[in-house]
């Protein structure tokens, strides 16, 4: 039941008729808390927003960052009127949209002014076709029959989907799904449109897909657009400006140029920079580098050195290939790449498949998000921990490691539709991972074959000398363990522990070792607060840790995550990275579906890469990611720091594929001597490289 709690907190009061006074500021925020009603019978409420006042004027792009938990959802679902209208919870303070206040107008009211789009389309989408999703909202409003067919048309051609207006929802890509939930909310001619984090799980063309689209909307009408987005590299291309939440509160806000002007202050609030502000932050990290850049993306010599600023990664390339670095030495990318390569990272070379870092300090548990509780259970996540009935007694709760997978010839289709080709790849055991390619190559379905959810058309795959399509899942499930990339997929206990230890009970492990399992990894994943908590209550990062987490404790030899840090802030994937590449070091073999390139950079020894269903390319990483014919033949975005090392006249080979990388090469011969066993400065608290 929703609650303003005139017992507890009491919402401010303005005068009622707010419209003429506030034309500029289509969205007003006044005093806003927020807290969620109690995770628990015996917890308190849980504070998602802090006294958070803004504005937001006609026609602006806002962007909102933060990190996982700092309330970006809550707030976005405050300025749509579901909150209060339509979550429990206590709320002080005011929202005023187009001059409504949203403690008073009904859900339907503000919905004429404001479109909504969550995180995961399908999650809003339902409909039989493209056509009937977009139609629902003008049928809801009673938009005459006639009207419809021209209005669903105008909104499909906004975001370039109007050819699928027949199609499925379910058959298309993450991209065209998102482009269709933005249809949806444009279709009834919003004032507004507030998306929430919606490039999350989408890859380098989905993401460019969403962003077009906006910009193609904003430029053929007037709209305020409100996006919460961990995506930074886009928002400094398209926001006008940026606000930063920590912890329910407005920290800073500005222009894009922020995160050039003030990187630390992104750094230590956990927000991943844009890769053009991260190679600057870096380069500035050198003793040859001092303050004082302007803010065009330029380099200037100030007192002998030079300071970098860009924000964008056409600033970037335009700074560091006009003489920027030329003057810092050009000579020395040749004459220090071999020693820099050799000195900085595992990923050179082809005969080293793990990487061991420090140690990481647990997750810490962040505030959480709260939603919805809804019924978790199905079929796909009962496949990945069930089978108790063919799994015999563990003895020991000691990691079985793997002794290698074998993929032969490998064909898959769903129905009539070929998504393997012929793909043949050997994984030997501790291996790092990488499975590359756009939204629909097959990465996911190459992966399912791997622990029986899937059993090939044609072709054969081996697990520890196991065939897949002769063992039942119970027992694959002790030799290979699966994450999806949504965590609603896999969750289904009414607490944090249960979930945690419904897998390695699954498979046969003793109620003592159970135990032990689950503590090590509620301790490992930092959920501790929150172990007596339902998991589908929590905010989508803790569920993506409970996910996770609970296939931790299975204790297999073979880890595979489809994106993990899908959703996850800068420090959150940092830390579930170093939990990866510690496992990793002591033998597991681990395997990632990325499309964070940033990611797969820093922590994967090796990587695959697939397109249509074939596989395009298997090698090291650096090897990989240095071929940029091969990444966009497959839709994958090409790092930074190749690009510039490229543009700089580095052999591909040598080339670096962080910023951290690519700063070293610039560094004098007694820095990268010294240097040598600090390859890439540490990320506070982490033990994964930037």
């Amino acid at each position: 039941m929703r609650t303003t709690a005139a017992n507890t907190m009491q919402p401010t009061t303005r005068p009622t008729n707010q419209r003429n006074d506030h034309m500029t500021n289509i969205i007003e925020a006044h005093d806003l808390s927020w807290h969620y009603m109690p995770l628990t019978a015996d917890g308190q409420p849980v504070q998602a927003l802090d006294h958070v006042s803004l504005s937001v004027r006609q026609g602006e792009f806002l962007a909102v960052t933060g990190a996982t938990g700092a309330g970006k959802s809550t707030l976005c679902l405050a300025l749509t009127g579901l909150i209060p209208s339509s979550v429990d919870g206590f709320i002080h303070g005011q929202v005023l949209v187009n001059g409504d206040d949203t403690n008073q107008a009904a859900v339907a009211d503000i919905a004429r002014h404001v479109g909504y789009v969550q995180q995961e389309p399908r999650a809003q989408l339902f409909s039989i076709t493209v056509e009937d999703e977009i139609a629902f909202p003008l049928e809801n409003m009673g938009v005459p029959y006639d009207q419809m067919d021209r209005r669903i048309t105008e909104a499909l051609n906004l975001v370039s989907m109007n050819e699928f207006r027949r199609r499925k929802p379910t058959a298309l890509s993450g991209g065209q799904m998102q482009r269709v939930a933005i249809a949806a909310a444009l279709v009834s001619e919003p004032d507004v449109l507030i998306l929430d984090e919606p490039t999350a799980a989408l890859d380098a063309a989905g993401k460019a897909e969403v962003f077009a689209a906006l910009e193609a909307i904003r430029r053929q009408r007037p709209i305020t657009i409100v996006m919460a987005e961990q995506e930074t590299d886009w928002i400094t291309q398209c926001a006008d400006r940026v606000i930063v939440m920590d912890e329910g509160r407005i920290i800073r806000q500005g222009d894009p140029a922020l995160f050039a002007d003030d990187p630390e202050l992104f750094i230590s609030n956990g927000i991943e920079l844009p890769e053009a502000c991260e190679m600057a932050w870096k380069l500035n990290e050198t003793e040859h580098c001092t303050e004082g850049a302007n803010s065009s993306g330029t380099v200037d010599d100030a007192n002998g050195g030079h300071a970098y600023h860009f924000a964008t990664t056409d600033e970037a390339l335009r700074a560091l290939s006009n003489g920027g670095l030329a003057a810092l030495g050009g000579q020395q990318v040749e004459s220090h790449a071999s020693t820099v390569l050799s000195a900085q990272s595992p990923l050179t070379s082809p005969s080293m498949p793990s990487m061991s870092f420090a140690s990481t300090q647990s997750v810490q548990a962040m505030q959480p998000e709260r939603r919805d509780l809804t019924n978790q259970a199905d079929q796909p996540r009962q496949h990945v921990r069930t089978g108790q009935q063919h799994s015999p007694r563990r003895n020991s709760p000691d990691r079985q490691l793997s002794s290698g997978i074998a993929i032969s010839h490998l064909s898959y289709s769903y129905d009539d539709s070929p998504a393997l080709s012929d793909v043949s790849l050997s994984i030997p055991s501790g291996m790092f991972l990488a499975l590359l390619g756009r939204n629909g190559s097959g990465k996911t379905t190459l992966a399912k074959h791997l622990n029986g959810l899937l059993t090939p058309t044609s072709g054969s795959v081996t697990v520890d000398g196991l065939d897949t399509s002769k063992h039942p899942i119970g027992v694959l499930a002790q030799h290979v363990s699966m994450v999806f990339q949504n965590p609603d997929d896999q969750i289904f206990c009414s607490s944090v522990r249960d979930e945690i230890a419904f897998g390695p009970k699954s498979i046969g492990y003793d109620a003592d070792q159970v135990q032990q399992l689950t503590d090590d990894a509620i301790r490992q994943f930092g959920l501790h607060d929150l172990s007596d908590a339902p998991p589908a209550t929590l905010g989508y990062g803790d569920r993506k840790k409970v996910a996770i987490a609970s296939v931790f404790a299975m204790n297999s030899g073979i880890i595979v995550l489809d994106e993990p840090t899908a959703g996850l802030d800068r420090a959150m994937a940092d830390q579930l990275l170093g939990i990866l590449a510690n496992l990793n070091a002591q033998g597991v073999t681990v395997i990632i579906i990325s499309h964070n390139m940033r990611a797969v950079a820093r922590i994967c020894s090796h990587a695959a890469v697939l397109d249509d269903g074939c596989l395009l390319g298997f090698d090291t990483t650096r090897d990989i990611l240095t071929d940029t014919a091969l990444l966009s033949k497959a839709g994958c975005a090409v790092p930074l720091a190749v690009q510039a090392s490229l543009a700089l006249g580095v052999k591909p080979h040598e080339a670096a594929l962080t910023p951290g990388e690519f700063a070293a090469r610039f560094v004098p011969a007694t820095r990268v001597q010294s240097d040598a066993t600090q390859p890439n400065s540490p990320t506070p608290h982490t033990g994964v490289p930037r």
